[in-house]
């Protein structure tokens, strides 16, 4: 709630407007820019988090996601503003038809699809990566494993010969010399 009324105070001293009693439009308005100040201090939030995190994967698939929902907001913002002005002019007697709205949300909805499409090929491009070094965090220890197994069996084989070689001299030794 801090952060919240310490945006409202901002809002104030940029707009200079205060609270008005909290009717008719000035209620909207207020509502709408608390609304506006909750994500803006949960983007911070978030902003924040992703901040103190280690370096790595996570961290860049938090940061493309808040991307994605920072480009979602200042869609969404432009879309109301946008309808706002529309419902403006219809107010101040200008024609203003629905397919003009029609127009502003299919707009929103398009850069709300390319938003989308961005953040999921960012997604794919960090998953990838961190695919790719698995496979040759794998590779290499499997290159080590079969290290191990060629030097046990290199071992044992030499165990092996060395045994037949004392077997032998033990045969040698226990046998009656001829002369």
């Amino acid at each position: 709630m801090k952060v919240i009324e310490e945006e409202e105070k901002k809002l104030e001293a940029i707009t200079g407007k205060k609270d008005k009693g909290r009717e008719g439009t000035d209620k909207n308005d207020y509502q709408t820019e608390l609304a506006e100040a909750r994500i803006r201090a949960q983007q911070k939030l978030e902003a924040a988090t992703v901040q103190v995190m280690q370096e790595g994967y996570e961290k860049r698939r938090k940061l493309a996601k808040l991307e994605y929902q920072e480009e979602l907001s200042r869609i969404e913002r432009q879309e109301k503003k946008l309808t706002d002005k529309l419902d403006r002019a219809k107010q101040s007697g200008k024609k203003v038809s629905q397919d003009e709205y029609k127009q502003v949300q299919s707009d929103a909805g398009t850069e709300r699809a390319a938003a989308l499409l961005i953040y999921e090929g960012e997604l794919d491009k960090i998953n990838k990566e961190a695919i790719e070094k698995e496979r040759k965090k794998l590779e290499e220890y499997a290159k080590q494993f079969q290290g191990y197994i060629t030097k046990r069996t290199s071992t044992e084989k030499s165990f092996d010969d060395k045994r037949d070689v004392l077997q032998l001299s033990l045969i040698h030794i226990s046998e009656p010399t001829r002369h």
